[in-house]
């Protein structure tokens, strides 16, 4: 897939996008396997409403919004390098659950490492968060998290970090 930006023409480009106006009636099952996507104006990766999506293998980065943005049930994210993109490295809004997060190095994003927005049943264990540019995990109104065996590493202070004390952190829990 290519794609072409110019600069300042106010478009906004994703990587690999899935915008659904509705979740259907039965799961749909995109798979992004063995991709690099790096250097899109939007997100690397954007499900909306998506039902039992899958991101393996893939470098994501240097995106201009979050690595992997996810609405939606039943996501498995395994095996990526996500990093240096000017949002969160994964991301997931309301409502988004039921997800496995397992084997990436979220490293060097901006706005932070994983933030989850009212997620719940996931399931996030060995990855490596690094550099986040607030803290390196995030549970806003979060619920039923298994967070096991990760590492957190030089999260929530590099230099062009908000100066926002409450996310200069390793993890947040809000609510």
């Amino acid at each position: 897939m290519v794609a072409v930006y110019r600069a300042g023409d106010g478009r906004i480009v994703h990587g690999v996008a899935l915008l659904k106006a509705d979740y259907g009636k039965e799961e749909d099952y995109p798979l992004v396997d063995h991709c690099n996507i790096r250097g899109f104006s939007g997100d690397g990766v954007h499900f909306r409403k998506i039902w039992c999506g899958n991101v393996r293998n893939a470098l994501i980065g240097a995106n201009g919004g979050d690595g992997i943005r996810m609405e939606g049930w039943d996501v498995f994210i395994t095996n990526n390098e996500i990093f240096g993109n000017a949002g969160y490295g994964i991301h997931g809004v309301p409502p988004n659950n039921a997800g496995t997060i397992t084997a990436n190095r979220v490293e060097w994003n901006r706005r932070g490492g994983l933030f989850l927005d009212e997620g719940s049943h996931y399931c996030i264990n060995a990855n490596y968060f690094d550099r986040s540019g607030t803290a390196g995990v995030i549970f806003e109104k979060a619920r039923f998290i298994t967070f096991t065996g990760n590492q957190l590493y030089r999260s929530g202070k590099p230099e062009w970090a908000r100066p926002d004390r409450l996310y200069s952190a390793h993890a947040v829990l809000r609510n």
